[in-house]
């Protein structure tokens, strides 16, 4: 049961189009059918502003749904991390969490603080690179190959 809570949430975006296609954050919306639209699919979409502890968000028009377009799946989330970027490119500047350094797989022990959480701020900014940790507990940059 608890799987398709996990599916349903993944088809819920808080990002949609107006009908003059600005974007427009759930945050500033009437619930229901208000002209809203997918970034994906460009299909009508329906504002849900519960009214318990649950986050706003959009959903399509059941009358409309195509489960074949896997670009309505990931809009919102892609939106969300075009304004991250947008912003950082700008501000050239992001909150860097604290770095901790856990044992290798096997192995107990507490993790080690590297370094606390802090502000950087860049000169310029070139590319994009991804960080990861191996099996071994070595830390690496680029494309994981695995």
């Amino acid at each position: 049961m608890q799987m398709n809570h996990v599916k349903i949430k993944e088809y819920e975006n808080d990002w949609a189009n107006t009908i003059e296609k600005n974007r427009i954050h759930i945050s500033h919306t009437k619930s229901g059918k208000n002209g809203y639209y997918c970034l994906g699919c460009d299909e009508e979409m329906i504002a849900v502003k519960p009214t318990k502890n649950i986050q706003p968000y959009f959903r399509h028009d059941a009358t409309n749904v195509n489960r074949d377009k896997a670009k309505c799946v990931l809009a919102s989330r892609t939106y969300r991390e075009k304004i991250a970027r947008d912003y950082f490119f700008r501000t050239k500047q992001i909150k860097i969490p604290a770095l901790y350094k856990f044992p290798p797989n096997g192995r107990e022990g507490p993790p080690n603080l590297l370094r606390e959480k802090h502000l950087h701020h860049a000169l310029k900014i070139v590319e994009e690179l991804t960080f990861y940790e191996d099996e071994g507990g070595l830390i690496h940059y680029g494309s994981n190959p695995e």
